[in-house]
Formats: C-alpha cells, structure tokens, sequence
C-alpha cells in the first residue's frame, strides 16, 4: 500500500497512463484526465470537439443524463472540463470515501458518452453562455480574438454548434479519445493500489485501437507578421478602459526552451519590478494595468497588456488611429534583444517564476492537474518536479534565443471606446 506521496507511474491494463501521488494528510482527492485528442484543422471539427468535450457527462449508453447528475452530487466537489487546441482535461474534486463513485463516473463517460439530442443542446447552450459572459469583458475578447489569429483559425460560431450531430458527436469520440493518449493522474488522500485497481476494473473495456492516421495538423501561424498592423476591437461608448495586447505563441513542456520562457514571461511582466511595469507604468506614467500573462499547462499564449482610462487624453505618440498604444508594447518587446536582462532582472525573474510555479501547488486540484499535463504532454511526470531546478538554470542567452523564436510571430490587438 502506497501511502508515503512519492509519485510513481503505472501502466494500465488497456494502455492507459496512470500517475498516483498520495498524500496521507489531504482530506481530499484529486483526479485529472488527460486526453490528447490531436489539433482540428476546420471550424466543423471544432464545433465537433467542443460539444463532445462539453457533453461527456451529459448521459452515457449506460447511465442517463438524470443518473450521471446524481453521481455528480454524490461525488460531491467538483467537476471541471478545460479544453485546449489539441488536448481535453478533466478534473474531479472529491472526499476519500467518494472516490470509488467518482472513479466509476469519469471511467463511464469516458468510455461510453453518447452524445444524445438532449446532451447536445445542453453542451451548446453551456458554450453560448460561457462566450455571452466572456463577451462582457473587454480583456477577454482581445485574448479570444488573439488565439483565432495565433492559431489561424476562427473558434466555431453558432451555426456551426448548431450543425453537430449524434453521429458526428460519436465518431468523434471515439476517434479521438483513445486509450493510447489517455493519462490519469491522481493526487490526495487514497490508497494507491486500491486506486489503481479501481481504474484497471473500470476501464477494463476502454479498448479503441487507434484510426488510420489524420492529416497534418498544423495550422498557418503568423509568423513574421508585424506588429506595425493591428486589429481594433469596438467598445460600447459607456466603457472606460482601453485596451492594448500583443500575443505571442507559447511551447509546449517538452521544448528545450520552456524553461526560459517562463523566465521571459517574468522578466516582461510578472510584478511591480517587471520591466513592462517598470518602463510604462513607472516611468512613463502611462496605464493603470500593464504586465504579460502565460500558462503554459493551459495552452495559452504569452501576452503582453496595456489597460487604460480611455477618458484620459494620452500623449499624441500613443493615439488610438496610430496604434501607439500597441507600438510602446512592442518596444518593449524588442528591447529585450537591444538591452538584454541586467542579472539582477534575470535573478529576480527567476526567483519570481520558481514561486509562481510552486503556488500552483498549493491546491489538490492543481497537483493533480500539473503531473497529468506533464506525462500528457511529452517530458513526463517527472518534469513537475524538475521545472523549478531547470528554471533556475536559465540564463540571458537562453532569454535572449526563446524570444527570438517567439517573437517573430506577434498578433496586436486594440479595444477602446468610439473616439
């Protein structure tokens, strides 16, 4: 019985990763599936991919819609699903003594989803619902808009949700969620071997073998397109904030460069001593909230912002028609080869993405979320340990080449009131 919180890797019966950490003190348990479900290349499989990640414990061939919300409420916690460009992540938050049920639940859906009428609208009206309340939110459009324009494709719009069927639902399903590119990671307070059991037995039967293999996933990026054009986002004449983004793409854990990357990510815009902050908000006086934004674990970009009082008249060099806004964030970008980190910007850079990184272990959920992505996503469990000693590692020529590499392809962004 393996209760000590060392973390080891099992293989499955069916070929399912499975990533145990108990932790005897937790008075909760943790479970995260991972599923690499591959990149779509045209809004009609992303309309697919997003109703059957969001209808999966909408009723099962098994279980009905009524019996599987039921389970939900006896598990008790929470139930989470996050899906990203080319993987879906469920999380269940429970108490030691609904684990088995939760267990049973997640195996289910994932086996056996089948995507009813009743599932689809359920999982169309969520999504349209999660957009209306993101629509509301200046910040949020820009960041959405960005990811089209970074992945070079639009997210599906209505008429496509409303296109998807059963069938296309199902195939989808079944083609995608594969035994082969499913992790598990659980985090907590169980008993490992009873766990490991647990998802032998319920899995027993999650035995789909891997389609013939699908087209290039790639998608066109904007590599090279300069931050001299932008976008702009109208706002309603009531608002008072503008808005200024520039994303840029992350990479993936198991990139060489990932660990600089983090460390960029703090050097630009990570605290009151990063340099956006430091060189816009201090100096220049100019914004009230100015930083940069990146989760690798979620998919996400890094983003360098600029919010603003859009009532306040701005220096002519930042006016909304000249995109100037947008060009100060770019400065700054580019400054980081022009005036490389000094050491004391690099050490705290480091030292601010080690903390980060090791608050996000302070929830369950999160250890658990964090070693599933890891073994997903290529470098392996172990990797959740060993970033922070990788960070520390970094230095100004590892800074100086990831952003090379990633600022070549910069999408702008402007959202501001009617002038």
């Amino acid at each position: 019985m393996q209760t000590d919180g060392a973390v080891r890797r099992v293989g499955l019966t069916d070929g399912v990763r499975l990533v145990l950490k108990p932790e005897p003190d937790v008075e909760v348990v943790a479970i995260t599936i991972f599923v690499r479900t591959g990149a779509d290349v045209s809004q009609t499989e992303a309309a697919i991919g997003e109703i059957t990640a969001r209808a999966l414990f909408f009723g099962s061939a098994n279980r009905s819609l009524e019996t599987i919300a039921a389970s939900v409420a006896q598990v008790g916690g929470s139930l989470e699903t996050f899906r990203a460009r080319d993987f879906v992540a469920i999380t269940c938050l429970t108490v030691p003594p609904q684990a088995r049920e939760a267990i049973y639940l997640l195996s289910e859906s994932l086996k056996n989803a089948d995507f009813d009428a009743a599932a689809l609208t359920r999982a169309r009206d969520l999504i349209l619902r999660e957009r209306q309340e993101r629509d509301r939110q200046p910040a949020a459009q820009l960041y959405a808009r960005a990811r089209e324009r970074l992945d070079g494709m639009a997210e599906p719009d209505l008429a496509a949700l409303q296109r998807v069927t059963t069938v296309q639902a199902q195939t989808y399903f079944r083609r995608r969620y594969l035994p082969a590119q499913t992790v598990i990671a659980v985090a907590g307070g169980f008993d490992a071997a009873r766990v490991q059991s647990q998802f032998d037995n319920t899995l027993v039967d999650y035995d789909r073998a891997a389609p013939a293999p699908r087209r290039n996933d790639a998608r066109p990026t904007n590599a090279g397109e300069a931050a001299r054009t932008f976008d702009t986002l109208p706002l309603p004449a009531s608002g008072a904030s503008a808005w200024a983004m520039v994303a840029m793409p992350g990479l993936p854990p198991a990139d060489p460069d990932y660990p600089a990357l983090v460390v960029l990510h703090a050097l630009l815009g990570v605290g009151h001593g990063a340099r956006l902050f430091q060189d816009v908000r201090d100096r220049q006086g100019i914004g009230y909230e100015v930083g940069a934004s990146f989760a690798g674990e979620r998919a996400e970009p890094l983003v360098a912002f600029l919010q603003w009082d859009a009532r306040r008249a701005l220096p002519a060099a930042l006016s909304r028609e000249s995109g100037g806004a947008l060009a100060l964030l770019n400065r700054e970008l580019d400054a980081i080869q022009t005036r490389p980190p000094t050491e004391t910007e690099l050490r705290r850079a480091r030292s601010v993405a080690i903390g980060r990184y090791a608050l996000r272990h302070e929830r369950t959920r999160d250890r658990a979320y964090l070693l599933a992505w890891a073994e997903a996503m290529g470098p392996g469990f172990a990797f959740d340990g060993g970033l922070p000693r990788a960070i520390a590692s970094v230095t100004e020529a590892d800074v100086a080449r990831v952003a090379k590499r990633i600022f070549t392809s910069r999408v702008s962004l402007l959202a501001a009131p009617p002038k």
